[in-house]
């Protein structure tokens, strides 16, 4: 008791998570989603790759309306494992 059940935003925090969007970021925009803190950017073919770690659910959801207001289609979500994490 007096613990609250963790929420979604629990669920982000802290965790690295890979964005594929359809579509080239285009090199001057990448200053805008880098000022998320900490995010690489990967060109991959004809989509483009966002990595990082976000502070809660909150913060990931802005990237992703981000990339729609760009005119990027999110193709995929997923959490990937820490760098250098073993396996």
């Amino acid at each position: 008791m007096g613990r609250e059940p963790a929420g979604p935003s629990a669920q982000v925090s802290g965790h690295r998570y890979e964005i594929r969007v359809s579509g080239r970021l285009p090199e001057h925009l990448y200053v805008v989603v880098r000022d998320f803190g900490g995010l690489q950017i990967e060109p991959a073919g004809t989509e483009t790759l966002v990595y990082g770690a976000f502070a809660d659910q909150a913060r990931l959801c802005e990237l992703v309306r981000l990339c729609g207001g760009l005119g990027l289609s999110v193709r995929s979500l997923r959490r990937v494992p820490e760098v250098g994490a073993g396996g």
